[in-house]
């Protein structure tokens, strides 16, 4: 057996590792109860409810999501949920079923492996919307949950900038304006 499935054994076999959390069930209970205290949350969690969204919970390295398709979506939690920030959890739930939301919205989600201009401008508007409800989600919860450290996260991130412009109410193409420039910039 090759060293690479020695690691990861027989993907889809009877051996394979379960990547399920542990605790799947109580992240998910208590991310969605934090969503359900802000108002951009209850619908995100009612849009996943109606569109029959299953929401999975992953053993992963770091907090984060990842869009399966249009009726699943993966909340990545460490295994160590003493080191995770419920905040920060709820709002990668949010911004999982965002995704999963966001090609009924009018942006589809750019294919990996094209590299076309096309598949750029879907790319980054894909990538701007995420960001735009990121600090959506950030803000509101900042307003029921003042001690969170959300906001810091969205500066560490690098979309502080974003997060202004947002407050401001720039518009969208304004907000495409200042990410472009911010990736120019690194």
């Amino acid at each position: 057996m090759s060293d690479m499935l020695k690691a990861f054994g027989n993907t889809g076999g009877p051996d394979s590792p379960n990547y399920t959390h542990p605790l799947a069930e109580d992240i998910l209970r208590e991310c969605s109860s934090l969503l359900m205290e802000i108002p951009e949350g209850q619908r995100l969690l009612r849009y996943a409810k109606d569109r029959d969204i299953n929401l999975h919970v992953m053993t992963g390295r770091e907090p984060g999501y990842r869009y399966g398709d249009a009726h699943n979506v993966f909340l990545i939690c460490p295994a160590n949920t003493k080191a995770i920030d419920l905040d920060e959890m709820a709002v990668n739930l949010g911004l999982a079923v965002y995704d999963a939301e966001l090609p009924a919205l009018g942006s589809p989600h750019p294919t990996p492996g094209i590299f076309t201009p096309e598949m750029e401008r879907i790319y980054l508007n894909h990538t701007l919307d995420i960001i735009i409800e990121m600090c959506k989600l950030a803000n509101e919860f900042v307003k029921v949950r003042p001690n969170t450290k959300l906001i810091d996260l969205i500066e560490k991130l690098g979309h502080a900038e974003i997060n202004r412009g947002i407050g401001l109410g720039k518009t969208k193409q304004e907000l495409a304006d200042v990410f472009e420039k911010s990736l120019k910039q690194n």
